[in-house]
């Protein structure tokens, strides 16, 4: 639920430079989840203040620093969980069930079987969840001396200058949807949230400036900055996969450290369709290990889309020459079809031609060999079940994906919120790929054609060398 969790690799590098601050007294602006809390806290060198907006946070900064923690049921939360009351009693009652109370309402309002199914076993699962939840809530170490509920900027202006400064900011415009993920959490509990501002890109670069003004400082960024004020402080880069947000530690202390991302590849030895080639006239699918559909998905793929676990990757041949790849994903999926589309379905989760070509739609052959009578059988032999149908998800700047009109039926177009879902909050939110206004799912029968009969199709229909590419 965390915007912008601090990864592992990051946390490191922060650690080993704060720990060796000449500071009595650190301030932390942002806190979220306490995470840097929870890092700077076993030194037992700092007095530590938190800070941040959100009832989450303002909850656990008055438990942790041994304030009376305020925490009761709005109307609507009498209204939709009365049987919370019985567990708000002590200030560990209060933040256990705070914390559980966020995977609660994310089932919660929720037209659909399985949410709601969700949401009653979590509420007969509550009781145990809860003494648990209050064991570890109270078995914690955790103490700071002070904690501010409201703006940043007002909280670094009075923060003392021989004082220590660490903040990790929602990424640029990024805190709409940070505080989106609270929304829901605070109308079950009365709270009244302070008034901020939003980062844009000026505001986080004059909020990195005032912590520049602090004895020591640190703060963590995906913007590589080219401030001059700046520059001469990056001290730190964690990449860990290769399309990954890379994110940028910046403090007037600590050696430099770089973390890179280390994907298991394979070295090659296929022939590709080249530029001046035609395509030629037989058509086979080889499985491409892990490995190497790492090695082709980096060298075709749109850098910017986030590659997924692939079930079974094949490629597409013509006369043993590569003309593209895509990939199955086996896993369960909530969403039903069954209104759309002839059901079960195979998700597809990669397709992409290699470049450059002459061809326009090579896109398009790709996704002919995807829908072929071979695949079909390749797809059940991973599932071992009937498989009917294929779904994919383009997300696109047009109400259409050129590359899939008219071999993929459109199932659903809404507008695109990828980076406010649960498993895009570590995306970069100036990635262009997901920042595009739609996202249309799409379907298509499997077994239509066999690949000799596809090719032949494409050859048809698809095979102009204009100039103008359709991969989108």
């Amino acid at each position: 639920m965390f915007y912008g969790s601090i990864p592992a690799e990051v946390q490191s590098m922060m650690g080993k430079i704060v720990k060796n601050w000449d500071v009595s007294d650190v301030y932390i602006g942002c806190s979220g989840n306490f995470t840097v809390e929870k890092l700077i806290c076993p030194f037992g060198k700092f007095n530590i203040h938190s800070n941040d907006v959100t009832l989450y946070s303002r909850c656990l900064g008055d438990y942790h620093s041994g304030q009376p923690v305020e925490l009761e049921l709005s109307e609507e939360g009498c209204w939709k969980f009365p049987w919370m009351q019985k567990y708000l009693e002590s200030d560990s009652d209060k933040v256990a069930s705070l914390m559980l109370a966020t995977r609660l309402v994310a089932y919660d309002d929720k037209l659909n079987h399985y949410y709601e199914k969700m949401l009653n076993e979590y509420i007969s699962q509550w009781p145990r969840l809860h003494d648990d939840t209050k064991a570890k809530v109270e078995k914690s170490e955790l103490s700071i001396s002070s904690y501010y509920n409201g703006d940043v900027m007002d909280y670094i202006a009075d923060a003392p200058r021989e004082a220590g400064f660490i903040s990790y900011p929602p990424f640029e415009n990024a805190g709409k949807a940070f505080v989106k993920d609270f929304a829901k959490l605070e109308k079950v509990f009365r709270f009244t949230p302070p008034e901020y501002e939003f980062f844009d890109r000026d505001l986080l670069i004059e909020f990195y400036g005032r912590i520049a003004q602090m004895k020591r400082w640190l703060f963590v960024t995906n913007i590589q900055l080219e401030d001059e004020r700046f520059k001469p402080f990056l001290c730190g880069k964690s990449k860990t996969t290769n399309r990954g947000i890379p994110i940028y530690v910046y403090s007037n202390s600590g050696t430099v450290q770089i973390v890179t991302p280390n994907q298991a590849t394979l070295p090659l030895n296929l022939k590709r369709l080249m530029p001046g080639e035609e395509v030629g006239g037989k058509m086979t699918l080889w499985e491409l290990s892990s490995e190497a559909f790492q090695t082709l998905r980096s060298t075709y793929m749109n850098i910017n889309i986030r590659p997924g676990q692939a079930t079974l990757a094949l490629a597409v041949m013509v006369d043993d020459k590569l003309v593209g790849v895509y990939a199955f994903a086996a896993g369960p999926t909530m969403a039903q079809w069954d209104a759309h589309i002839d059901t079960p379905t195979m998700y597809l989760l990669s397709d992409f031609p290699v470049a450059p070509t002459d061809y326009d739609r090579l896109a398009k052959l790709v996704l002919i060999a995807a829908l072929s009578k071979e695949s079909r059988i390749l797809a059940e032999r991973i599932t071992r079940k009937r498989v009917k149908s294929l779904i994919t998800t383009a997300f696109t700047s047009k109400p259409a994906s050129m590359k899939y009109r008219g071999l993929f039926k459109m199932l659903s177009r809404k507008e695109n919120s990828a980076l406010e879902e649960k498993w895009g909050k570590e995306i970069d939110p100036s990635n262009r790929y997901y920042s595009q206004p739609y996202e249309i799912n799409y379907g298509a029968a499997i077994g239509q054609w066999t690949l000799a009969e596809g090719l032949e199709m494409w050859k048809s229909k698809h095979s102009q060398k204009s100039g103008k590419k359709e991969n989108d």
